[in-house]
């Protein structure tokens, strides 16, 4: 468990995936802060679409509106991605 001021977080994280509100798998996330927010680290040269694309259908997958991409190399990076639960089916968790 991660922790840090009033954070918590959990590493390598089992995550339920639903479509159209039947669970269809898991996958592990990174990291998951507070249920809230889901990091994905990377180690790549850049970000690139795929690395988003991934990130926002993990977000679609999933409860959690906020993800993060943090990428470590020479020149550290990262990239934000939201995705509204209004828009979800409301029998996701």
């Amino acid at each position: 468990m991660l922790k840090h001021g009033n954070l918590s977080g959990e590493k390598e994280k089992a995550i339920d995936v639903f479509f159209y509100g039947k669970s269809v798998g898991k996958f592990r996330a990174d990291i998951v802060l507070d249920n809230k927010i889901m990091i994905k680290l990377k180690a790549v040269k850049k970000i690139i679409p795929e690395h988003k694309a991934q990130l926002l259908n993990y977000l679609r997958a999933t409860q959690i509106e906020v993800g993060l991409i943090l990428n470590f190399v020479d020149e550290p990076t990262y990239s934000r991605k939201v995705n509204n639960n209004d828009r979800k089916h409301k029998t996701n968790q």
